[in-house]
């Protein structure tokens, strides 16, 4: 399974960093929740995986995840 962009980013790191650029608490809180109480299983042809808890990456696909991404990254290369 190729790694994609959106899987490294570290939870703690982002909601640090999102902390850092002055969102409010709020928000982070709300944020972080989803990220927490998001379940996943892979399915690999027929077969499906139990169910875990990801500690890294953002949503594929989710309307938040480009802006988490970026600002991600932009602690990276500053």
């Amino acid at each position: 399974m190729p790694l994609k962009a959106f899987d490294p980013v570290n939870h703690f790191t982002l909601f640090n960093q999102l902390l850092a650029n002055g969102m409010p608490i709020y928000l982070i809180r709300i944020i972080a929740f989803w990220y927490q109480h998001q379940n996943m299983s892979l399915k690999w042809g027929h077969a499906t995986s139990t169910t875990f808890t990801a500690t890294n990456g953002v949503k594929q696909g989710g309307i938040l995840s480009p802006l988490l991404f970026n600002i991600y990254i932009l602690m990276i290369l500053v």
